[in-house]
């Protein structure tokens, strides 16, 4: 082979290796970008949750207030006006609120602590913390401020659910630090509007403070 074949086969290779890490060289920010955008997706999880009831008589759907943000929630709540305070200790308030435990038939893994105003709830489908709110007047919308937490430390598929007024559901997931699930209803009548929680696994529900948002 002539020396200017040789010389020009190597500056082939030579240019052909120089655009191959070109390349991988402009891969490696768009990976980074990439496990980011992945890396974030749950950082909505902390965001607060929207539901909606219906109206009784014309079975519409009632529109969901503004949605608010955490920063607006948390100012809200730091306030402490609330409207109604529910616990274990106490399990209803006049025409505002309540909270029902409700167990599977034949059920003996739960606990209803009054001393330490804790409630345990072993894992079942049928396992539920009712949440009941009463609205004043048509057209209110609640802050919810639900506390929570596993009973153990858990490594996969650890959450907990609610499922609102209209079969909407909402899950956040779940450790076992205490974590604070916000969520708003907006009311189109005074009738009782329920919402229900459940966990998998067993969780440990301390309160559920409900303040009426101005």
């Amino acid at each position: 082979m002539k020396l200017g074949n040789v010389l020009a086969l190597a500056l082939i290779a030579l240019f052909g290796l120089g655009s191959l890490s070109a390349g991988r060289l402009h891969a490696q920010p768009g990976s980074k970008k990439q496990q980011k955008q992945s890396s974030s997706q749950g950082a909505g999880d902390d965001r607060v949750r929207v539901f909606r009831g219906r109206h009784r008589k014309s079975g519409q759907q009632v529109q969901p207030a503004s949605e608010m943000t955490w920063s607006q929630a948390q100012q809200l709540l730091q306030i402490k006006n609330y409207y109604a305070e529910l616990s274990p200790r106490q399990i209803y308030v006049e025409g505002k609120g309540y909270l029902s435990f409700v167990f599977p038939l034949g059920y003996a893994g739960g606990e209803i602590n009054g001393r330490t105003g804790n409630a345990r709830l072993e894992s079942s489908i049928s396992t539920v913390v009712e949440i009941g709110i009463k609205p004043s007047a048509p057209g209110k919308s609640y802050l919810a401020d639900c506390a929570v937490k596993l009973l153990a430390a858990c490594h996969s598929q650890c959450l907990v659910r609610i499922t609102g007024p209209d079969g909407q559901s909402e899950q956040w997931p779940l450790n076992d630090e205490w974590k604070h699930l916000l969520f708003t209803v907006s009311a189109g009548d005074t009738d009782w509007y329920t919402l229900k929680l459940s966990g998998y696994p067993a969780f440990t529900f301390r309160s559920c403070n409900i303040t009426e948002v101005p």
